[in-house]
């Protein structure tokens, strides 16, 4: 099959762009192209917000580590309400002239879910990682991000925000068991039966268990305090009935 050229080039984005209410939010658009980063020449950004009116119009980007940026100034969002349904079109001057334009959605909230683990706590359940960490790299942060990334997309999928999650810690076991899952597959180049891979088929059913066992505090979008009665928790996916709550039936 012939591939265009329109079809190759990749904008990595890993979920909806988290813009902080009244704060200065950096928002990025990697582009790829065949496994590679493609740096654009220079490009523009415009910014809608959940109604549809244009809060920033065609401004110029930077380019930070060959990565497109802009930062949405504070005052940008301060009056505005946090809710989602706000947009991002980036249009971005590629190598040899391209011009293409790359869209996303974007949520404005008061606070945006950050990671709680670090590499403390992998070496702490494993030191040897320590020495088995490839020479060119000094951190397994790149682990952490990927299972970050992964853990807000199934929340999103699920139908819960990320960036409504008063109690960050619930999620700690989930990412930890998940990223020692990656960094322990990715050490696995014996493949099955061996010790790293059975170590990541272990930390990867510890992550799934954990998933399902999640108890999240939600605040709602507009004060940011708890959505529901103290001590009420809500798990990583909604429960979808198949009779009556409480027992009994339809019929």
């Amino acid at each position: 099959m012939t591939t265009t050229d329109e079809a190759v080039y990749t904008a990595r984005l890993l979920g909806p762009t988290i813009l902080e209410q009244g704060s200065d939010s950096v928002a990025t658009c990697p582009v790829y192209r065949g496994g590679a980063i493609v740096v654009p020449t220079s490009g523009t950004v415009t910014i809608h917000d959940d109604a549809g009116v244009v809060v920033v119009e065609d401004a110029a980007v930077e380019i930070v580590a060959s990565i497109a940026s802009y930062t949405v100034l504070a005052t940008a969002t301060s009056s505005k309400t946090p809710n989602e349904g706000w947009r991002f079109a980036w249009s971005l001057t590629l190598p040899g002239g391209r011009v293409k334009t790359f869209k996303t959605d974007a949520v404005l909230a008061l606070h945006r879910l950050y990671p709680v683990i670090t590499d403390i706590d992998i070496l702490q359940l494993h030191p040897e990682l320590t020495r088995l960490m490839p020479p060119t790299e000094t951190s397994y942060q790149d682990f952490i991000d990927a299972m970050v990334a992964e853990a807000e997309s199934r929340l999103v999928g699920a139908g819960r925000r990320p960036w409504l999650i008063l109690s960050a810690h619930a999620l700690r076991e989930y990412e930890l068991n998940g990223v020692l899952a990656k960094v322990w597959r990715s050490l696995a180049t014996g493949g099955v039966g061996t010790r790293e891979w059975d170590l990541s088929e272990h930390y990867r059913t510890l992550a799934g268990a954990e998933y399902d066992k999640l108890a999240l505090v939600y605040a709602t979008p507009t004060t940011g305090e708890n959505a529901d009665v103290p001590g009420k928790r809500r798990g990583g996916a909604p429960v979808v009935w198949l009779c009556r709550k409480g027992g009994g039936s339809f019929l």
